[in-house]
């Protein structure tokens, strides 16, 4: 699995090897161009378990070149409302993980869990970041 994604599906503490390999993805220069795709989803009821471990099982196994990051973020207060954050190289490399096995199999696994789902893209014209570990 990909430093990033390991980072990305753990709740536990982060080493300084996998914080260093992670902050080489999110880099400036490699943000310039990156596509952003998020996705608001509702789960059905008592679905959340089931898909926390679905998203991190598949987010181990996106080892894609062009995808740099990947976040899944369910909300404090209600635990089937959940935000996911990709960044990639660019729109080609997101298009190109949305054909790839892997994501069909996501796809077709998430099928019975959520209710509702809507995303869209961000194309990178500005951005900056300050990271502190």
């Amino acid at each position: 699995a990909s430093e990033s994604a390991e980072i990305l599906a753990s709740k536990t503490a982060i080493s300084v090897k996998k914080r260093a390999a992670f902050s080489k993805n999110l880099m400036p220069e490699r943000l310039k161009d990156a596509y952003f795709h998020i996705t608001n989803l509702s789960l059905l009821a008592k679905s959340d378990a089931k898909f926390e471990k679905l998203v991190k099982k598949y987010m181990q196994k996106s080892v894609d070149e062009g995808a740099y990051a990947q976040f899944a973020f369910s909300q404090k207060d209600a635990p089937n409302k959940w935000v996911l954050v990709e960044i990639y190289k660019d729109e080609a490399s997101f298009d190109s993980y949305r054909h790839s096995e892997n994501y069909k199999a996501y796809a077709k696994e998430r099928a019975g869990l959520i209710d509702e789902f809507d995303g869209f893209g961000l194309k990178n014209e500005t951005s900056f970041s300050k990271v502190k570990f």
